[in-house]
């Protein structure tokens, strides 16, 4: 029997609810601002506090500056840290199966502090959804840079050619695809992903 690929799979907007469109919903509910907008604004600022260069505080100063609405700390932080984080269920199941079902090995790879992937192992353990995790706050680098790609490959044990890559962000998609690896843009949802997964790891259970 063929070796079933390895997945690597994003956790944001895959496993959990896309968390800076969760952010902005929230915060929209709270003060006078558009939640799209917002989600741009915070997907712009968010590299250097996803590699652990910059706290929440810092993060929170500067988003506040842009956006010219005073959101105070404490909501913004627990927007991030609480309300923000929501688990996708049935994506958390599926990957269950594909580990003890089906034997599948699956990466998760995440432009993510590691505060944040703590919190959201506290909360889901979510850590049980995967056999390792390559997470830009430790690589220093972030997707789509052919460098995070290196670094997911040495932490699979294997080629390109032996893996496949799932994330909601085109420009991630393309930078995989980049290095050689198969990949899918996916939208976050859960049936979409398993009809996807189902083709490519025959016998996933219904």
């Amino acid at each position: 029997m063929a070796t079933r690929p390895i997945l690597l799979s994003d956790v944001g907007g895959v496993v959990v609810e896309d968390h800076w469109a969760a952010v902005g919903r929230e915060l929209s509910k709270e003060f006078p601002i558009d939640p799209r907008r917002a989600r741009v604004i915070l997907l712009d600022l968010c590299p250097r506090f996803d590699l652990g260069e910059e706290t929440l505080e810092d993060f929170h100063k500067q988003f506040v500056s842009r956006l010219d609405v005073p959101i105070p700390w404490d909501a913004f932080r627990v927007a991030v840290t609480e309300r923000g984080l929501r688990l996708i269920p049935e994506t958390f199941r599926l990957y269950s199966q594909l580990r003890n079902v089906l034997g599948v090995r699956i990466i998760a790879l995440s432009n993510m502090s590691e505060g944040i992937w703590a919190i959201l192992d506290r909360r889901f353990q979510i850590s049980l959804a995967f056999d390792g995790s390559v997470l830009s706050s430790r690589c220093h680098v972030t997707k789509p840079d052919p460098r995070f790609f290196a670094y997911a490959l040495s932490e699979a044990g294997d080629q390109a050619s032996n893996c496949l890559f799932v994330d909601d962000l085109e420009p991630n998609v393309r930078g995989a695809q980049a290095v050689g690896i198969v990949s899918f843009q996916v939208s976050g949802d859960p049936r979409e992903l398993r009809e996807l997964l189902g083709m490519h790891y025959p016998g996933l259970p219904p």
